[in-house]
């Protein structure tokens, strides 16, 4: 039983492999979108923190890049798998997720990753709950082994490392609630770490820097949307108006030749919807600029990754992960 008189606070780290749901969960106990959602793995590249606040105390959630195999990837996977298992480090509590529709197609085993993040949960002796995402896509009865097998400890515990197991669909509304619920019950009492208006840790720029990734995510395939990155140059805020100079960064020219499209048409629609979205958002009309350079290997080339600011600097032992998978 939770005492009134008392708050709770604390950072919570939504950790899994790539399309689980994570960046859905944290939009969704926000109240907002803080994290930008494509059905393409890795889309999150930086950890996004989003705050959830109420009479009971203080959430902050940390949006993590998926675990994925990166050994033979570039620089910036390398990185995006180490900034993930870093944060395991930095939480009061961790929260492994799973995404349960491959385990009804039949898979009915743990993925190797899965099992690597559980050790890292084991390793880092932060508190966990395993959550098992988009259970309303998958018959119950095939849950009971799923389950069950997560449930048993593994050959590194003496005990489960899970505190908890909960089966929920982030996009529902009393599914997440309840997780809510369960979250100010275990973390630890304390003040609010940010101030009660605040939903982000992140800055406008870098909430326009994603959205104007999230559309390009949306329409392009194949290599080019993991080939991209987004700054913004310029940012000029009036009481009435924003305008904003961005620069999608491309590694080939004929990458460039794509994002801009014929006569410009590709360039222009995603600007156009990134644009509304952020009006909506910001609640101010917008003056969007977009333009398209070309920087040969950015994705592998550490300096290029440092000034567009994926720096991932951690400190954390994670010798044979980040770069291994």
């Amino acid at each position: 039983m939770s005492n009134p008189s008392k708050t709770t606070s604390g950072f919570v780290a939504v950790i899994g492999r790539p399309n689980a749901g994570k960046s859905t969960l944290v939009n969704s106990i926000v109240g907002e979108k803080v994290a930008i959602v494509t059905p393409k793995p890795q889309t999150t590249r930086d950890p996004i923190r989003g705050i959830h606040t109420t009479d009971r105390g203080q959430i902050v959630l940390i949006d993590t890049p998926g675990v994925h195999n990166a050994r033979g990837r570039n620089e910036l996977n390398r990185r995006m798998v180490q900034v993930a298992m870093g944060a395991l480090h930095q939480a009061d509590l961790v929260l492994h997720m799973i995404d349960t529709v491959s385990w009804g197609r039949g898979k009915r085993n743990i993925h190797p990753l899965d099992i690597e993040i559980r050790k890292g949960i084991h390793a880092s002796r932060r508190p966990s709950i395993l959550l098992l995402n988009k259970v309303d896509r998958i018959p119950k009865p095939e849950l009971l082994p799923l389950i069950e097998l997560m449930n048993t400890p593994m050959d590194f515990e003496e005990k489960c490392s899970y505190s908890e197991i909960v089966p929920l669909s982030a996009n529902q509304k009393k599914p997440v609630e309840r997780l809510v619920d369960l979250l100010f019950d275990v973390l630890p009492e304390g003040p609010s770490l940010f101030p009660e208006d605040q939903l982000t840790d992140r800055s406008v720029r870098f909430m326009i820097s994603e959205l104007i990734r999230e559309k390009i995510f949306l329409k392009t395939h194949q290599e080019l949307p993991y080939s991209t990155a987004v700054y913004i140059e310029g940012y000029e805020e009036t009481a009435k108006r924003i305008h904003v100079h961005a620069t999608v960064v491309v590694e080939r020219d004929s990458q460039k030749g794509m994002i801009i499209g014929r006569g410009g048409s590709m360039l222009k629609e995603v600007g156009t919807k990134a644009r509304r979205e952020l009006e909506g958002l910001l609640g101010k009309r917008m003056m969007l600029e977009i333009h398209v350079k070309v920087d040969d290997r950015w994705s592998d080339r550490p300096g290029a990754l440092n000034r567009l600011g994926y720096q991932f600097q951690d400190e954390t032992d994670l010798d044979g992960y980040g770069g291994e998978g």
